[in-house]
């Protein structure tokens, strides 16, 4: 492993942790390795993913949690879903991005597509519909029956 390697990984690591500690978001360009806050807020934002050029996380604006999607070619944020109930963290490859949510009696799959700024539920029954993940045009989750 190259000096350049471990230097690299060490700067990716230090990236990581001021994501996970702080209250403000960045997008950083590896080619200049300079910073870009996208958010400024007084609440907590979680979880960064990028694919391509968006980025989706996790904010909690007044209590409710909510997810954002920014768009680096446009510079603009949009919230793809907020609810009282809870989420699962949402995973992305860009344009779609992909959670679980509890509609107040169990837990369902959606879909945001970025391209067309639509949402879409993708599962509605009475199972437990979680563990999503996406890659391309491809999404899988799991579905649980009778938990307790």
């Amino acid at each position: 492993m190259s000096v350049r390697t471990v230097t690299l990984y060490s700067a990716l690591l230090v990236l990581l942790m001021v994501f996970c500690i702080s209250d403000v978001a960045k997008a950083v360009d590896p080619a200049g390795w300079t910073s870009n806050p996208i958010t400024s807020n007084s609440y907590g934002d979680g979880r960064p993913r990028i694919s391509d050029q968006h980025i989706v996380w996790y904010g909690l604006p007044g209590g409710v949690e909510t997810l954002f999607l920014y768009d680096m070619a446009t510079t603009t944020t949009t919230d793809i879903f907020d609810t009282a109930n809870q989420t699962s963290l949402p995973e992305i490859s860009s344009p779609d991005v992909v959670w679980a949510a509890d509609d107040g009696s169990d837990w369902e799959i959606y879909c945001y597509d970025a391209d067309t700024d639509t949402t879409a539920q993708l599962t509605n029954n009475s199972q437990q519909d979680m563990y999503e993940a996406i890659s391309g045009p491809r999404i899988v989750w799991m579905q649980f029956s009778n938990l307790i």
